[in-house]
């Protein structure tokens, strides 16, 4: 065990101090805030080791990331590495398995193999590639913390997009759903509405939005309902922003859970002066880790050209 905690924490060091030859994303590794931490509640960079350090003491933790960035992946590792050591037993819930899994999780082992793991999940690999989030997953079972689902099934993502709030009623865990302002509403099909290329009728896009809220209540009401010291959950980074997702779900919970909440977040290549970005994100999350981007991609560009 400590072993582990010590090459986990090596390996922290090497990213820090050779970002420029580790990170495996290849753009913008020049960036001057590639590699960096900065605690949003006071605008200021901290060492990563200092980060680390402090997460020991929350009982909450939410990691949001960007899904295609493999440098994402290996920092939530190393947080994972120094709070499974930390804690007694941990939880960890990921929004890359569904409640549809749940009876897989149990009954999963460290030592099985990548291949039977994957059939006892029937895991989305088309959704989330095993190479990314495989070793996470054997990560969790070998050091003996509690693997937890975070998303509703693709059954329940049907009902709701097909009967919307009608799908939500009788179920306790969606009732911040229910509660959610209309502005929130409005900001989150804000959101959707420029994910899908900005090429659909923003009205035809409604019933994503309660999707939307009702993923991020049942990652709310999961969080509730975990007895264990520590809770982490990891999820796209939209899903745990402050303002609008999980937390504020906990909040309208009345939990007593509080969350702390770190984003993992690609370098913007057109903005060199932070200040911005920073009291921007501040809504958002306390703390956010700095990675070169991994692709340049327009993916809605691409779409608009099929489309032609």
């Amino acid at each position: 065990m400590k072993r582990f905690f010590s090459i986990l924490f090596a390996t922290l060091i090497a990213l820090h101090a050779h970002a420029d030859l580790e990170w495996i994303s290849p753009l913008s590794t020049d960036h001057p805030n590639v590699g960096k931490v900065y605690d949003l509640r006071t605008q200021e960079a901290v060492e990563p080791q200092s980060l680390l350090a402090a997460l020991k003491n929350h009982d909450v933790i939410l990691i949001g990331e960007k899904h295609d960035n493999p440098d994402h992946h290996r920092l939530e590792q190393i947080i994972l590495g120094t709070l499974i050591n930390a804690s007694d037993k941990p939880s960890v819930i990921l929004e890359m398995l569904d409640e549809s899994q749940s009876n897989a999780t149990t009954i999963i082992q460290a030592s099985d193999s990548d291949d039977e793991l994957k059939k006892t999940l029937n895991w989305n690999e088309k959704g989330w590639p095993w190479e990314y989030y495989g070793p996470i997953v054997r990560q969790i079972l070998s050091e003996d913390a509690t693997l937890l689902v975070g998303n509703i099934s693709r059954s329940k993502v049907r009902s709701i997009y097909k009967d919307g709030t009608e799908a939500l009623i009788t179920d306790s865990r969606f009732k911040t759903v229910l509660e959610m302002s209309n502005t929130i509403r409005s900001s989150l099909l804000d959101e959707i509405y420029e994910q899908h290329c900005e090429m659909m009728p923003r009205e035809r896009l409604s019933p994503m939005v309660n999707i939307q809220l009702a993923r991020d209540a049942y990652m709310a009401a999961a969080i509730d309902g975990v007895k264990s010291s520590q809770t982490i959950l990891i999820a796209g980074g939209y899903h745990v922003r402050k303002d609008t997702a999980v937390p504020l779900h906990l909040r309208l919970r009345k939990s007593n859970k509080h969350p702390l909440v770190i984003m993992l977040q690609e370098v913007d290549p057109t903005l060199q002066n932070n200040q911005d970005t920073l009291r921007e994100m501040q809504r958002q999350a306390d703390y956010v880790w700095f990675t070169p981007r991994f692709t340049d991609r327009d993916y809605c560009k691409d779409l608009k050209t099929s489309q032609k």
